[in-house]
């Protein structure tokens, strides 16, 4: 049996043929203007398959946003809809939770002798309280906030 692909023709799947009476898939928006299928090989009236791909002879799909759609943080004004303020103050919040907890379970874990976790739970705490320093000087380069509850 010779079984190399280039050799012996693929048999035609009889679901390709269109069944009579029952109408198609409408036609892509990637459509050749050329129907007659002379110079691409196809047959009159067949549709170019290009699998996305821009057929030569149609124009360029636009670029951009679609219309009516409104490009958002270029010139909103910072704290409003369209260009919202960093949610600093849960940030800074959930930091020092963190840095508690952590603290308090590395405690735990050094009185308990358990030294992998007592490392681990202070390596944490050191994130959290990095975390809460980071948050803490951006809210305050964003100015205007002296409470966590604003």
């Amino acid at each position: 049996m010779n079984r190399s692909r280039g050799l012996t023709p693929e048999p035609e799947d009889p679901r390709d043929e269109p069944t009579p009476g029952v109408p198609g898939p409408p036609p892509s928006p990637d459509t050749s203007s050329d129907t007659s299928g002379a110079a691409s090989g196809r047959a009159p009236g067949e549709v170019a398959r290009t699998g996305g791909a821009r057929v030569p002879g149609t124009p360029p799909r636009p670029s951009g946003p679609p219309a009516g759609h409104r490009r958002g943080r270029r010139g909103a004004e910072p704290g409003s809809l369209d260009r919202p303020y960093s949610a600093l103050n849960l940030r800074l919040l959930l930091a020092s939770y963190g840095f508690v907890a952590f603290t308090a379970l590395a405690v735990l874990a050094f009185t308990m002798r358990l030294w992998p976790l007592f490392h681990l739970n202070c390596a944490l705490a050191a994130v959290a309280l990095a975390n809460a320093v980071v948050v803490a000087v951006r809210r305050h380069r964003r100015g205007g906030h002296h409470s966590l509850f604003e």
